[in-house]
C-alpha cells in the first residue's frame, strides 16, 4: 500500500514532508523530522521530493514517444476556483460566521497556506477529470412517459449502426490503447509518471499535520452548522415537505448505486427458483465434467437433498455473524448450498446453458421492479479480461434474451483476478487482462458492422466497477509502478493503484473517441475505502466519478474534505459493512451526509444480506431507524442516487433537477422528488460558500 507514515509526535509538531523520502520497503514512506521547516514550503518541497523520485525511477520524461515529450503530461490550468455567489431567497434561518481579528500571524498564515493546498488538490483532479461525458445523441427520441408523466427509457428499439470511422487507427504504447484520426493524436492522459508523482504529492498533503487539523476543523465546523440548521430549520423543513402534492418517499424514484447482479435476487426468489426447475425440468442437462454431461437431478442427488426439503436455512447463502473481517467466506456465500457448481448453473452467463438461467431470474427480477415503479437499479456483471470474446457473449446473452429494462441500467465489473489467470496460464501478462477488455470496445466504436450485438448492448452499459478484496496485504516497490503491463509477467498480482490508473486511461481515450462519434461515454465508479488504505481513496479522488463503499475515508479528514469539496459520489452499504469491516456503531454514514458528502444507500449483495425482493427499501427503513432519519433525509438520500446513477438525461433532471454537476447552477425538482427547497438551498449555499473562503484565503496568501 502507497501507505503515509509519519513520527510519533506528528500530532503534538508541525512536520514537515522531507527532502529525501525513503521509498524503501513495501511502502513509500513520507518522513516529517524537521520541525523549523512550515507549511508554506509543503508546495515547494514536495516538487522537490518529486524530482528526486523521477530521477531516481529513471523515468525518462525526455523520451521520444509518439505522444511526444513526457507522453501524456498534461498541462494544467493554474488559476484559482470561481464559484458564482448564488443569489436565492432563502426563506429559513441561516448560521453565519463572523470572523474576528485574527491574533496569531503565524497561524494564520498557516491557516491560508492550507487553503492554497487545498485548491491546488481541487485543481490537480480536475486535470485528471473527463469532462466531456455524453450520452447518445438520440436518446430524447427514445423517452416514453406513464400516465403521471414520468419519463422512462427501456432500450428495447434497434439502434442504427453508424458507418465505419474513416481514417481511424488503433494504436497501444506503455499499456495505453488509443486512436489517431487521419494521423493525428486524438487526446492524451495523464501519463504513469504523472500520476506517480502527484499520488504522491497527495499522500503528502495527506500526511501533514497542518492540512490534517485545517481539514478537520472544517469538517467539524460542516457537521456542526448542519445540526444547528436542524436545530432551528426542522419544523419549516417538514412543512414545506407536507407541502408538496401527492409525493412521499414511497413514489420518489431512487437508485440501488452499487448491486452486484449475480446476488441481486433475494434468497427466496432463489430458493423458489431452483425448486421449480427441479420439478419442471430435473434431467436437463446443465453441464458437463470431463465431457460427461450431468442433469440438475443428478447434482442434487449426490448432495443427498430432496428439492422439497430444500430451504432457506440449507440454502445457506445468507450471511451471518462469522463473516466479519472473513471476505473469504462471504464470498462463498454466492455458492447456492456451498457448491460452486449450483453458483456455475444458476448465476453465469457464460457457461454451459449459455446463461439461460440467469437470464430467466433476470426477466423475474425485471417484473418485480416495474411493479415497484419506483425502484431502479445499476447491476454489476462481470468482465475478467481472460479472452477478447468475453464482451461477445455478454452481448449475445443481454440480445438473445431481450433484457432492457426501463429500471436498469448495468456497470461492468472487473475483477482483480490478475493472479489467478496467470498461474492458470490463461494470460501471459497483465497487457492480456487491459487488451481482452478494452480492445473489443474500440473495435465496435469504429467499426459497429463487426460486433453488432455488442454495439446494441453497450447504449445500456453506464459505468465501469473494479471489485476484489481490498483488505488484502498490498506490497509496492518502485518497480511495480515503473513496470508496463506487458513486462508484468509475475504470478503476483499488481497494487490497487496499478489496475487503477490503468482502467481509467484507457477508459479516458475510449471515452474521447466515443465521444467523437456522438456515443454514449462512460463512467470510472469502483469499488474503494471499504478496507485498505489510504492510497485507494487517494487515487480514486484523482480518477473516479464516484466510489463504493469509502467508509475508510473516515480515517482522513483531507480526503474527507476533499471529496466533499469535489462532490464525489459515494455509494453507501451500511447493512453490508455491519457484516464485513464497520459495524453500525462505527458507521462514518451518518457523520458524511450530515457534513454534506454526495453519499447515497445501495444494498451491495440482497442476496446474502437482505429478506425481501425490496431490498433497497430495507436498506433506508434500517438506515432510518439506526441513525434517526427523517423523511427529509431520505428524500435527499434518494435524489443523491438518483443524481450518481447512469441514467439519462431527461429521467435524471425529471426527478433531481439541471446541471447536476455543477453546484452553483444546480436545480431541484421538488415536486418530483420530495427534497423541500428549504434544505437543498441549505446545501448549496454551504458548499458555494465552502469554496468562497478557501478562494478567498487562497488569494490573501498571495497579497
Amino acid at each position: 500500500m502507497l501507505e503515509s507514515e509519519s513520527s510519533s509526535q506528528d500530532d503534538e509538531q508541525n512536520s514537515d514532508v522531507s527532502n529525501q523520502p525513503d521509498f524503501q520497503a513495501l511502502n513509500l514512506q513520507y518522513r516529517f523530522d524537521n520541525e523549523k521547516s512550515r507549511l508554506e514550503n509543503d508546495v515547494r518541497v514536495g516538487m522537490q521530493r518529486i524530482e528526486s523520485v523521477a530521477q531516481e525511477l529513471h523515468l525518462l520524461e525526455q523520451r521520444s514517444t509518439i505522444f511526444g515529450q513526457g507522453f501524456g503530461i498534461i498541462r494544467r490550468k493554474h488559476q484559482f476556483f470561481h464559484q458564482e455567489s448564488i443569489q436565492v431567497n432563502a426563506n429559513y434561518d441561516q448560521i453565519k460566521v463572523v470572523e474576528g481579528k485574527q491574533f496569531n500571524a503565524l497561524y494564520e498564515h498557516e491557516t491560508k497556506d492550507c487553503a492554497r493546498t487545498i485548491i491546488d488538490l481541487l485543481k490537480l483532479r480536475s486535470s485528471y477529470k473527463f469532462e466531456q461525458h455524453q450520452e447518445w445523441n438520440g436518446v430524447k427520441d427514445l423517452v416514453t412517459y406513464n400516465k403521471y408523466g414520468e419519463p422512462q427509457i427501456t432500450w428495447n428499439e434497434q439502434i442504427e449502426p453508424l458507418p465505419i470511422m474513416q481514417g481511424a487507427e488503433i494504436h497501444e504504447e506503455n499499456g495505453i490503447i488509443y486512436t489517431k484520426i487521419d494521423g493525428k493524436l486524438q487526446v492524451q492522459v495523464p501519463s504513469m509518471i504523472t500520476y506517480t508523482q502527484d499520488l504522491i504529492y497527495i499522500m503528502s498533503c495527506i500526511d501533514s499535520g497542518a492540512i490534517r487539523g485545517y481539514c478537520d476543523n472544517r469538517l467539524q465546523f460542516l457537521q456542526q452548522k448542519f445540526e444547528m440548521h436542524q436545530i432551528f430549520n426542522q419544523n419549516l423543513e417538514s412543512q414545506d415537505q407536507k407541502n408538496i402534492k401527492r409525493k412521499d418517499f414511497t413514489n420518489i424514484f431512487k437508485v440501488d448505486t452499487h448491486i452486484h447482479h449475480s446476488a441481486a435476487m433475494s434468497a427466496k426468489h432463489l430458493q423458489t427458483f431452483i425448486i421449480n426447475k427441479l420439478e419442471e425440468n430435473p434431467y436437463e442437462k446443465v453441464g458437463s465434467n470431463d465431457g460427461k454431461r450431468f442433469t440438475l437431478k443428478e447434482i442434487f442427488s449426490e448432495l443427498k437433498v430432496n428439492h422439497l426439503e430444500l430451504s432457506l436455512d440449507n440454502l445457506d447463502v445468507q450471511a451471518d455473524r462469522t463473516l466479519f473481517k472473513r471476505f473469504d467466506k462471504f464470498s462463498n456465500k454466492y455458492n447456492p448450498l456451498g457448491l460452486p457448481k449450483l453458483r456455475e448453473v444458476f448465476l453465469k452467463q457464460d457457461n454451459f446453458l449459455k446463461g439461460k438461467y440467469l437470464a430467466e431470474l433476470t426477466r423475474e427480477m425485471f417484473d418485480i421492479l416495474e411493479s415497484q415503479k419506483y425502484n431502479g437499479v445499476e447491476w454489476r456483471i462481470s468482465v475478467y479480461g481472460k479472452e477478447m470474446d468475453e464482451w461477445n457473449k455478454l452481448a449475445k446473452w443481454f440480445i438473445k434474451h431481450k433484457l432492457q429494462c426501463s429500471k436498469v441500467r448495468w456497470l461492468i465489473q472487473i475483477p482483480r483476478l490478475y493472479s489467478v489467470y496467470k498461474k492458470s496460464n490463461v494470460i501471459q501478462s497483465f497487457q492480456d487482462i487491459i487488451d481482452n477488455i478494452f480492445r473489443p470496445l474500440y473495435d465496435v466504436t469504429i467499426n459497429p458492422t463487426i460486433h453488432p450485438h455488442l454495439y446494441q448492448a453497450l447504449f445500456q452499459i453506464v459505468g465501469f466497477d473494479t471489485v476484489d478484496d481490498e483488505s488484502c496485504y498490498e506490497r509496492i516497490s518502485i518497480n511495480d509502478l515503473k513496470t508496463s503491463p506487458k513486462d508484468w509477467t509475475s504470478d503476483k498480482d499488481p497494487p490497487y493503484v496499478y489496475w487503477i490508473y490503468y482502467i481509467y486511461a484507457n477508459m479516458y481515450t475510449l471515452n474521447a473517441l466515443r465521444k467523437e462519434r456522438g456515443l454514449n461515454t462512460f463512467k470510472f465508479r469502483p469499488h474503494c475505502g471499504e478496507a485498505g488504505s489510504l492510497d485507494h481513496l487517494a487515487t480514486t479522488f484523482l480518477v473516479a466519478d464516484g466510489i463504493n463503499h469509502g467508509i475508510e475515508l473516515n480515517k482522513s479528514p483531507v480526503l474527507t474534505y476533499l471529496f466533499y469539496l469535489s462532490q464525489i459520489g459515494i455509494a453507501m452499504s451500511p447493512v453490508s459493512n455491519n457484516k464485513l469491516f464497520c459495524r453500525y456503531n462505527q458507521s462514518p454514514f451518518l457523520k458524511f451526509f450530515q457534513i454534506g458528502l454526495n453519499v447515497s444507500l445501495s444494498t451491495d449483495d440482497p442476496l446474502i444480506l437482505h429478506l425481501t425482493n425490496e431490498p433497497l427499501i430495507e436498506e433506508f427503513a434500517i438506515a432510518s431507524q439506526i441513525f434517526d432519519l427523517s423523511a427529509i433525509d431520505l428524500a435527499e438520500l434518494s435524489r443523491n442516487s438518483v443524481k450518481q446513477s447512469g441514467f439519462e438525461d431527461p429521467i435524471k433532471s425529471y426527478w433531481a433537477g439541471l446541471n447536476l454537476t455543477n453546484h452553483t447552477l444546480e436545480s431541484n425538482n421538488e415536486n418530483n422528488n420530495n427534497l423541500p427547497n428549504s434544505r437543498f438551498i441549505y446545501r448549496k449555499q454551504t458548499i458555494t460558500e465552502e469554496h468562497e473562503k478557501l478562494e478567498v484565503q487562497a488569494q490573501e496568501l498571495m497579497f
